[in-house]
């Protein structure tokens, strides 16, 4: 087996799918892989996608928004906005990988009032001097903020995210406009089993939520206080999410979740181990069910 570490060849040999690793954490995964891989968030039966619908519909009677996604990935929340008939003037679609940015280029090239962006989120907050009545992210927002933390430690990562935070809301958000922002939740079933494979910025102690949750928690209430924002977050527990198979689980959680992190790693047989001890306990035939959870953020700016 070509290019494969001789410590690894009996963990390749079973898992085909270990062949995948990005080159670096601006490539993440090809857009037609992450379509493959991505498992239905849904609780009750609504998707994630349902409820970032709903909020628009709760916030936007202005057809002429300008609207910015964080995090676009390979568009489904931005096709899902299309498909609404939400009426907008321009949309902003911001992702640090240069696949994904690639492709969405190509994919909304006939949309005048679409542009496409390759930035870290929190990095494209600080710069932009753009004004927008609606801002979004589903899934990106926290994994910027761990992002920094894991470059720069988890204060100074922090301390960051709070003041882009702070500088968006009060100086790119229009009055009344709305951030609506799905966070995972470190504490559900599926990402308290990523919590053993990640690194410490995520959470170090077991019954806590996320550095990021606490660091975005801790800036709405803030702003929340002095009266410059209304902020809601609401719990959602996820209906479990189906795997067909052991394997198949196995190559979500490490090439789609852990972004092929491990994959050339001596640790991957201890994740490996990890995994499939974790996975026991949610088998049910040959399929394995293990439910995810998140929470949703609504942050309106109510001026200064």
């Amino acid at each position: 087996m070509e290019n494969v570490p001789s410590f690894l060849r009996a963990e390749y040999e079973q898992y085909p799918w270990l062949r995948y690793q990005p080159e670096t954490i601006t490539t993440y995964l090809p857009p037609d892989y992450y379509d493959k891989l991505l498992k239905p968030y849904t609780s009750g039966g609504a998707s994630d996608l349902d409820f970032f619908i709903m909020s628009i519909r709760g916030h936007i009677q202005n057809p002429n928004a300008d609207m910015l996604e964080m995090g676009s990935g390979s568009g489904r929340a931005t096709d899902a906005l299309l498909a609404s008939g939400v009426n907008f003037s321009s949309l902003d679609l911001v992702d640090m990988s240069r696949d994904m940015v690639a492709q969405n280029r190509k994919k909304y090239a006939r949309i005048p009032s679409i542009s496409v962006v390759e930035s870290d989120i929190l990095d494209y907050l600080q710069a932009t001097d753009r004004m927008y009545s609606y801002a979004f992210s589903l899934w990106g927002f926290s994994y910027s903020v761990h992002h920094h933390m894991n470059s720069t430690g988890i204060r100074a990562g922090a301390a960051y995210a709070e003041n882009v935070i702070t500088k968006f809301v009060t100086q790119n958000l229009r009055e009344g406009g709305s951030i609506f922002i799905v966070h995972p939740d470190i504490l559900s079933d599926e990402q308290r089993i990523l919590k053993s494979l990640r690194q410490p910025t995520v959470s170090r102690t077991k019954d806590r939520q996320s550095s990021s949750k606490r660091t975005l928690d801790a800036t709405t209430e803030k702003l929340e206080r002095i009266g410059i924002v209304k902020a809601e977050c609401v719990q959602i527990k996820g209906d479990p999410i189906c795997y067909s198979s052991r394997d198949e689980a196995l190559e979500v959680f490490l090439n789609f979740h852990m972004h092929g992190s491990l994959n050339r790693s001596r640790k991957l047989p201890r994740a490996l181990q990890t995994l499939n001890a974790e996975f026991d306990k949610y088998q049910q035939g040959d399929k394995v069910l293990i439910a995810p959870g998140w929470f949703n953020y609504t942050i309106t700016f109510q001026g200064q």
